[in-house]
């Protein structure tokens, strides 16, 4: 039965599958102009009254959402050019088939399934038709999506819009009527497959691989394709094999949930193609994009032979690893890598989403099994891990990490100068002044452990055990004298340390400096622009032991440690705080470093409104709007639970914070002294003046609470 476009639509709605090829008559190569320059002409002629005959059109009947919906297996290419040449007509006679051009879609390709419907539903008139390219008018409309640029579907019915608009816009002869009557001269024959019970294999004779295709499927044959044109022939071969043996069967235990390799093996060629992408000079953004399969981009990442091989080398290497978990089971007790899932090739193959450290970690892995240095991997691993560990920067008193995609390259180099050296990586790092995408501070700490690792080999063991701690995770910017100076001592010291109450760490380095890190500002009481400041605490332990500010101070306090030590740490620290609190009582250090409770807290953050005054404000988070309290006020509280009302003591936001008593008297500081309401102030001043002069601010709270009562 002999069909029009219009009368195919108007029986069922078509939705073009995922397929072999795509758009291929709107590509831009020669082979694809030849056909719009015959094809186009021929339509023109048709719609003159020369009948065009557009052959047999082949596909599946399926029951869908209460109507028939046709899945062409062979002529979609031709179902896709009547409908550019249906909507083109329709605008530039103003014609109303809107409604059933609708029935046309790409309903499993997405971005060209959208573009189609902005297609039919846009504003465009036959007068913008006049404006030079059609396909510039498309794309300078409000709902073109930059992105769409990169879908081939797209740029195919751009391309092929540009020629009919080029054949058809001195066109007089009216069109839309003659594709409306019955006696339309375009025509085709169309057969419902289903209804004849074909097999799949009559599918692909009769249409030479027409049949609808997986996007796996698509992509590989575009991929074969790919190397064709460029000549690798021999790869093809070699390409087809591997991926139906020696390739599935690496992948065969990370089957996707469509239980294909599919999914794995596109995750693990694409993170190849994004190395082979930051080895020249293509734009990053094609993989932050998801543009890994477009083979625009390809081409211009595969077109020399060794970019292949790379791919080819890579894929082979990893069937030759007996046991992948059992490799990063051994990787992650030699060289932890502070990752969740220690496995990074599962990680990748099965779900593709990997993290910029772990890139860099599978690209280490993968190089050093490349070029033979299996047996020097920890080695690497941890060198590469330690200057990946600190690409970072401090935020809030966090640190977080500083890596971006556009970086990776030059790390990759880094990675490749220590794994093609013919010497150890130590003793490599020694003989460069620097490794290209890392730091010279950051360099030099690695050169200094290689050094102290040349000189002292027995300080091996102890150094690699503090870098793997995971508050310090690599990083011994503190601890760099201290090792040299105690040695193996050190290591069961900082993990214990690290373990206790990170308030009591605070109080004991506060006894030797007041090493307060400035986070930023905070509006409070009467200033807008008052200092926030940190201590550290459980919260904060990688700033407070990694932060190369406090170099000194720790020092101070390892030394102070190994000469006073006790028989534990908790002892050791307190006695350096009974016996090292130097502060005035007129300086606000004297308290922090006296009572325990102003740290006590997860984040140890504090807003100076006045600091000679006693103005601060302990925040219970990490900004003021957070509740707050005076941390003296705290302390007098915490020596009076039961005469103070802790809850009414609090403020928020922008307020100060006031010292409430369980009876409703109210105390507060003033320039550094206790004041209360004019109610209250003869009778506190009195109880001033009979207070031995001796007592701290705290001490003297605590007696007015107790008389206030």
């Amino acid at each position: 039965m002999r069909y029009t476009f219009l009368k195919l639509l108007e029986e069922y709605r078509i939705c073009v599958p995922i397929i072999q090829r795509d758009y291929a008559q709107g590509r831009k190569d020669e082979k694809a102009k030849d056909v719009r320059d015959k094809l186009v002409p021929s339509l023109k002629k048709a719609l003159q009254g020369e009948p065009l005959d557009f052959d047999f059109i082949y596909g599946t009947i399926k029951e869908k959402n209460d109507e028939m919906v046709l899945f062409p297996l062979d002529g979609q290419q031709r179902l896709t050019t009547l409908f550019l040449l249906h909507w083109y007509l329709n605008i530039k006679e103003d014609g109303k088939l809107g409604g059933l051009l609708k029935r046309f879609s790409y309903e499993t390709r997405l971005t060209t399934k959208e573009f189609i419907d902005h297609l039919i539903e846009s504003s465009i008139t036959k007068e913008e038709f006049s404006q030079g390219f059609l396909s510039a008018v498309i794309r300078n409309e409000k709902w073109f999506r930059h992105q769409w640029n990169f879908d081939p579907n797209i740029k195919g019915m751009l391309e092929m819009l540009d020629k009919i608009h080029l054949e058809m816009k001195l066109f007089t002869p009216k069109a839309l009527p003659v594709l409306l009557s019955d006696d339309c001269p375009i025509t085709f024959a169309f057969m419902d497959l289903d209804e004849y019970q074909l097999d799949e294999e009559l599918y692909i004779k009769m249409n030479a691989r027409g049949r609808a295709l997986t996007s796996f499927e698509n992509f590989k044959a575009q991929f074969e394709q790919l190397l064709e044109s460029l000549g690798y022939d021999e790869e093809i071969s070699e390409f087809s094999s591997k991926l139906d043996q020696d390739w599935t069967n690496l992948l065969w235990s990370h089957l996707g949930p469509e239980k294909t390799i599919d999914r794995p093996f596109l995750n693990i060629f694409t993170f190849v193609s994004s190395v082979l992408q930051m080895k020249k000079d293509i734009p990053s953004d094609i993989f932050q994009n998801k543009r890994y399969i477009d083979m625009d981009v390809l081409s211009g990442i595969y077109n020399e032979e060794i970019a292949v091989k790379y791919l080819f080398d890579v894929l082979e290497i990893w069937c030759q690893v007996t046991d992948i978990n059992e490799l990063f089971l051994n990787i992650e007790k030699e060289t932890p890598l502070f990752i969740t899932e220690p496995n990074i090739f599962k990680k990748l193959v099965e779900s593709g989403n990997v993290t910029l450290p772990e890139r860099i970690y599978f690209y280490t892995v993968t190089q050093a099994l490349l070029h033979g240095k299996k047996e020097e991997l920890p080695d690497i691993l941890r060198i590469i891990r330690n200057l990946v560990q600190r690409v970072r920067q401090e935020r809030q008193g966090e640190y977080i990490s500083n890596l971006r995609y556009d970086d990776i390259g030059e790390i990759f180099k880094a990675v490749d100068v220590l794994i093609e050296s013919h010497n150890n990586p130590y003793t490599t790092l020694q003989a460069n002044k620097k490794l290209p995408g890392y730091t010279r501070d950051s360099f030099e700490q690695e050169r200094f452990k290689a050094q102290l690792i040349n000189e002292k080999p027995s300080l091996r063991e102890v150094l690699f055990k503090l870098e793997d701690l995971r508050e310090i995770s690599g990083n011994l910017t503190v601890l760099r004298e201290p090792l040299k100076k105690y040695g193996d001592d050190l290591y069961p010291l900082v993990k214990e340390m690290l373990g206790v109450d990170q308030g009591l760490i605070a109080r004991a380095l506060l006894t030797f400096e007041d090493y307060k890190h400035h986070l930023g500002y905070s509006s409070l009481g009467d200033f807008f622009n008052c200092e926030r400041y940190l201590y550290g605490g459980n919260f904060r332990k990688s700033f407070i032991w990694t932060s190369p500010k406090l170099q000194k101070v720790w020092n101070e306090l390892l030394e102070h440690y190994f000469s006073t030590k006790k028989q534990s740490v908790q002892e050791t620290l307190q006695k350096i705080i009974e016996t090292n609190n130097t502060w005035e009582k007129t300086h606000y250090a004297y308290y922090f470093v006296k009572y325990p409770v102003i740290f006590n807290a997860s984040h140890l953050t504090f807003v100076f409104e006045h600091e000679d005054e006693f103005l601060i404000e302990k925040l219970s988070g990490k900004t003021v709007q957070a509740m707050h309290i005076n941390p003296i006020y705290e302390a007098v509280i915490n020596e009076k639970p039961h005469l103070c009302n802790k809850d009414s003591s609090l403020a928020k936001s922008t307020d100060r914070s006031k010292l409430v008593t369980t009876s409703g008297k109210i105390l507060w500081l003033e320039k550094g002294k206790w004041t209360t309401i004019s109610e209250h102030k003869s009778l506190l001043d009195d109880t001033l003046t009979q207070l031995p002069f001796n007592l701290d601010l705290v001490e003297q709270g605590v007696r007015l609470v107790e008389i206030l009562k």
